[in-house]
């Protein structure tokens, strides 16, 4: 009987250094398929559902030869590290949230301040690029975006250059425009 208890006294230690151990090798599996941000565009998604493989393998095919790696997180998943959202290369939020996340945005580059159906804030400061129209359930990668879920109202969402990106030339000493590549490229998708 002594020796049931003394193991079960030992079960909260064990889950404990469980987690630990869990957390850790996650940390090393981080650490060794990671890369550093200048070779690599992060886009955070606002959205119902994504295909995060699909559309990083078709970010990632065009890239420069600088970049290696394309990563797409959903919001939900950025959230564990709002550093993820506040560095983000890309945004994709809803027009409802734009103001709760303004001071992440940049102003749109020159070669998209010609694009259409552009977003921009009243004081000028942070502007945007519809990528999907609620109204007639268009938009860009809708097939590999899920813009609109079941029971929620249906809502327009918008593109936005992050403020802290270091892939925008003349921004942030920018060596190269991958940001504006990819953002080019997420907007031709069907």
């Amino acid at each position: 009987m002594n020796k049931l208890r003394k193991l079960i006294s030992l079960i909260p230690l064990m889950i404990v250094w469980l987690m630990a151990c869990v957390l850790f090798w996650g940390w090393i599996f981080t650490m060794i398929t990671d890369t550093s941000p200048v070779h690599k565009i992060v886009l955070c998604a606002d959205v119902s559902a994504i295909n995060v493989k699909e559309l990083s393998l078709r970010l990632e095919s065009e890239m420069p030869e600088n970049i290696y790696m394309v990563k797409v997180y959903p919001f939900s998943y950025a959230m564990f590290d709002s550093d993820t959202l506040r560095k983000a290369d890309l945004l994709i939020v809803r027009e409802q949230d734009i103001d709760m996340y303004k001071d992440w945005f940049a102003p749109l580059p020159d070669s998209f301040l010609d694009k259409p159906f552009t977003y921009c804030s009243p004081d000028n400061s942070v502007s945007g690029i519809k990528i999907y129209d609620s109204a007639n359930n268009t938009g860009s990668a809708c097939s590999l975006i899920q813009y609109s879920s079941p029971g929620k109202e249906p809502c327009d969402y918008y593109l936005f250059f992050g403020a802290s990106s270091t892939h925008v030339k003349n921004r942030n000493n920018a060596d190269d425009d991958a940001a504006v590549i990819a953002a080019d490229i997420l907007l031709s998708l069907i």
